[in-house]
């Protein structure tokens, strides 16, 4: 620690004036608390400091951080909201490949990835080794292994309500989700709240194709035949 304020320091000399720290979630409590630390003492330094954070993945000691930082500091959020097809058509064609339209491809990406531009290059990087971006876009292992974690990050509910909604696709519903989970829907609300939170649904439906398929994939065979069963008999007498 006292090496890094004499670097903070000595940056601050040659004219630095923020610090931007990526990838808070992938920080230990150590780090962390060490960043609590030199931000409760760091008035001589005088440095303005951001924090990136992937939503979804907090940690007890990164929570503890922003509540410091809000306590103390007045931290500003900004949430950083998905691309639409628009910009991502941009983001497409600023990457400058030839035969890579992003007019004509922008709707299914944003589809596809939610609009997030991390997925969405990975998605054409996969896409274009395998020989284009004709047919049906590739699901890169990078992205899905991390939209798995965030999975199994989630609660108990909030997973189970996800699976529910992934079995049945666009039949899904509030009044489906309590018949299949044997729970009124005020006490759906939390889990909901988390889903949302962690970008895996939106409104009722998935935020995108690749959490959809993360989430089918999470569930045993035997236990998605069975939920099929209960979704079936809730269409039938919903009928």
């Amino acid at each position: 620690q006292p090496a890094i304020e004499a670097v903070l320091l000595d940056v601050r000399r040659h004219g630095v004036r923020g610090i931007l720290v990526d990838d808070l979630q992938f920080a230990d409590e150590a780090s962390v608390e060490m960043l609590r630390t030199i931000l409760g003492g760091e008035r001589e330094i005088d440095l303005r400091w951001g924090f990136a954070q992937r939503p979804g993945e907090p940690t007890g000691a990164t929570q503890a951080l922003r509540d410091t930082l809000e306590d103390a500091f007045g931290l500003s959020t900004v949430a950083l909201a998905p691309l639409d097809v628009g910009q991502m058509a941009a983001l497409v064609d600023s990457l400058g490949l030839p035969d890579l339209d992003g007019g004509a491809i922008a709707e299914r990406l944003v589809r596809h990835t939610g609009g997030n531009p991390m997925f969405a290059l990975e998605t054409l990087k996969h896409a274009l080794v395998d020989g284009g971006t004709d047919a049906r876009l590739p699901r890169p292992t990078s992205v899905g292994a991390l939209i798995e974690r965030r999975l199994r990050q989630l609660s108990a509910p909030a997973i189970a309500l996800a699976r529910v909604a992934a079995v049945a696709g666009v039949d899904f519903s509030i009044e489906m989700a309590e018949h299949v989970l044997k729970t009124p829907a005020v006490a759906l609300a939390d889990a909901w709240n988390e889903l949302e939170s962690a970008q895996v649904l939106k409104g009722a439906a998935f935020a995108h194709d690749l959490v959809f398929e993360a989430t089918l994939r999470s569930l045993p065979e035997a236990i998605a035949t069975h939920t099929h069963g209960s979704i079936a008999e809730w269409l039938e007498r919903a009928e």
